[in-house]
């Protein structure tokens, strides 16, 4: 009887230990999903498969870098580290963490819009055009177009009867407000541009990118014009300038603590610091922007 009982706790022993040894099961994930797809400045959408890139008609190029989310633990092929170019489908194999694998595929929509907006300079007739002329930079997605000209063409072409005007381009040939090669006031900085046909409007800023100074003088010499670019000084007045610094050629001993120009004029709807109608130290380097 005795024996019976110890085979017995051998056997239960031997049961116990081969439990311990037992791992547990490992269960990995299958989640293999692209969560999220993002081009910046562009609008994107997962629709089941299928990844949606709309594109604004005004682009004419598709290279992007996208960022792309996946489900935890899973892995991505191709991996986009540098831009590429979706205007042929792209194929995406999402693999989980269990082997198993999803597939996605890019699919680029062109949109219907506008396309590319100019200023341009040219006569009423529309028999003469300026050669300059000058892009606008559309953000679809703020619905914003920026136009940077420079005031001193715009004024050099009006001494030829030149004006600017807008040159339009959509789609199909969509209908714009104001319309394509518009005569436009660039006196009026702030405008808008609609494609009724599409209920779109933007905000139009047409700017002038000129920023330079185009004269100051001080009240400091009477016999002449007190002030001078470096490049046009002599050369051992200008060392270490640039070479659109100004130079002021006063009089020996001169207190030029307190002193406000009595002449100044800046790039056309330019701003600057420090305030040229208040006086300034001119004993010491004084910086204008």
């Amino acid at each position: 009887m005795k024996s019976n009982i110890l085979v017995l706790l051998f056997l239960l022993t031997l049961s116990s230990c081969s439990k311990e040894d037992e791992k547990p099961e490992v269960i990995k994930s299958e989640a293999k999903e692209i969560t999220t797809f993002e081009i910046e400045g562009v609008t994107t959408e997962i629709d089941g498969d299928i990844i949606k890139i709309y594109a604004p008609a005004s682009l004419d190029f598709y290279y992007w870098k996208p960022t792309i989310n996946i489900s935890e633990k899973a892995s991505i092929s191709p991996v986009i580290n540098v831009k590429v170019d979706f205007t042929n489908p792209i194929l995406f194999r999402v693999y989980a963490e269990d082997g198993s694998f999803k597939l996605y595929t890019t699919e680029l929509i062109l949109l219907e819009g506008l396309q590319e907006i100019v200023l341009k300079l040219g006569s009423k007739d529309g028999k003469q055009i300026a050669v300059d002329w000058y892009l606008g930079k559309i953000n679809e997605l703020n619905n914003k177009i920026q136009i940077d000209y420079s005031g001193d063409a715009v004024e050099r072409w009006e001494s030829w009867e030149l004006f600017p005007f807008l040159a339009i381009e959509t789609t199909n040939d969509l209908e714009t407000e104001p319309a394509n090669n518009h005569f436009i006031d660039l006196s009026i900085k702030d405008h808008q541009l609609t494609i009724p046909g599409l209920d779109k409007t933007y905000e139009l800023s047409i700017q002038s990118s000129d920023n330079f100074i185009k004269g100051i003088n001080l009240p400091i010499r009477r016999e002449f014009i007190s002030s001078n670019f470096a490049r046009d000084a002599f050369p051992e007045y200008i060392v270490g300038l640039e070479e659109d610094d100004i130079l002021f050629y006063t009089l020996k001993n001169q207190d030029l603590t307190n002193i406000t120009p009595d002449y100044f004029k800046i790039s056309d709807y330019a701003s600057i610091t420090p305030d040229s109608s208040l006086p300034q130290d001119f004993s010491e380097d004084v910086v204008i922007r």
